[in-house]
């Protein structure tokens, strides 16, 4: 992910421009409060913990601060790129006041178009000038962007056998103006932007804290925002399968109407079937809805009954008794709470891939 996992030393001799990139966006807090910050299609969400040692007087480790979202207007985030930075700003003066937490460190992430993964087969000794190397070669033949437009950075994944000759490797490339947006608005409204995730793996990390039992089972996830919709399985901690489907439905304010849930059960039916049919496997039992589409509850029952299983919206109760945002609508936090967990560097959880 886009944060202090490369190794010091090979940050150093990537090269100068991307090594300045890291040095400025790649840095874990360590303090323990973190605000998880969103830009979503239509809204900004913000979620803020501040994580503590458990104690006889607290029931766990993190404490839900406050939680909070702010609507953008139309056009001033597109893709789940900032394109009106005036609009953007004022909406996250608005979130600030709304949220009303002194923290000022400010996790983030980046999606869509502006953010590639591969995961890479790589030898798990080379020296660090090798492993350079290596990993700039492997960048270069495999990502669509040249290296000076981009931020690179990798998270070794757990090892399927300790003694294997090659190792999972999880590179991460997203364009640095992209990044360099959201860093310059936060710091307009007083926030420092300690690190950038990538959104997905946010979520499936949310999803994994939520429900933990469940995640070692497997669950299925759905996140509807007006552009799109996602499909992944999260299972073991990992997210097995993922795939996004873009929603080319003309009006963004139809999604009520019976034409529009018709046209997204028939997406979400099809990405469900490509996956039973590719992975050899069925659904899990668990599968959660969740996303930034207003009265998301709406789909529930369509979707449910299109897709011959029961679905949940994606809630906070399962680890907060009394989140400050009713059930429902915390269903739309999930990507900004997986930001937000990032803030015990020393028992982070583990990136989702």
């Amino acid at each position: 992910m886009l944060s202090s996992t490369i190794d010091a030393r090979l940050r150093q001799k990537i090269s100068p421009r991307i090594a300045s990139l890291l040095a400025r966006y790649s840095y874990i807090s360590p303090h323990n409060s973190l605000l998880g910050i969103d830009f979503s299609g239509q809204h900004i969400y913000g979620v803020a913990l501040r994580y503590h040692a458990l104690s006889s007087h607290q029931p766990n480790n993190y404490q839900l601060k406050a939680m909070a979202k702010v609507a953008v207007p139309k056009g001033a985030i597109v893709d789940h790129q900032l394109h009106n930075i005036e609009q953007v700003v004022q909406a996250l003066f608005k979130l600030r006041a709304r949220l009303k937490v002194r923290t000022r460190q400010v996790a983030t992430a980046v999606s869509g178009s502006a953010v590639i993964t591969k995961t890479l087969a790589v030898p798990p000794h080379l020296p660090p000038d090798l492993l350079d190397h290596h990993i700039r070669q492997l960048a270069g033949e495999q990502l669509p962007f040249s290296l000076s437009e981009i931020n690179l950075d990798y998270e070794w994944l757990a090892a399927d056998e300790p003694q294997a000759e090659q190792h999972r490797l999880l590179l991460s490339a997203a364009r640095t103006e992209h990044i360099d947006a959201r860093v310059a608005v936060l710091r307009q409204v007083g926030w420092r932007a300690q690190l950038v995730d990538i959104s997905y793996h946010a979520l499936a990390r949310s999803v994994c804290f939520l429900y933990a039992t469940a995640a070692e089972q497997g669950i299925a996830v759905l996140e509807l925002n007006h552009e799109s919709l996602i499909f992944m399985v999260v299972r073991n901690g990992d997210i097995s399968y993922q795939r996004v489907q873009p929603l080319t439905y003309p009006s963004h304010t139809a999604h009520s109407s019976a034409n529009f849930q018709q046209h997204l059960a028939q997406h979400a039916q099809r990405q469900c079937q490509l996956y039973c049919s590719q992975q050899q496997q069925t659904l899990p039992e668990l599968c959660l809805l969740c996303g930034g589409v207003l009265e998301l509850e709406k789909f529930l029952a369509p979707l449910s009954e299109a897709l011959a299983i029961k679905l949940q919206l994606l809630s906070f109760e399962n680890y907060w008794d009394k989140p400050p945002i009713t059930p429902a609508s915390t269903a739309g936090f999930g990507t900004a709470l997986g930001l937000a967990l990032r803030v015990n560097p020393r028992r982070a959880l583990p990136c989702p891939i």
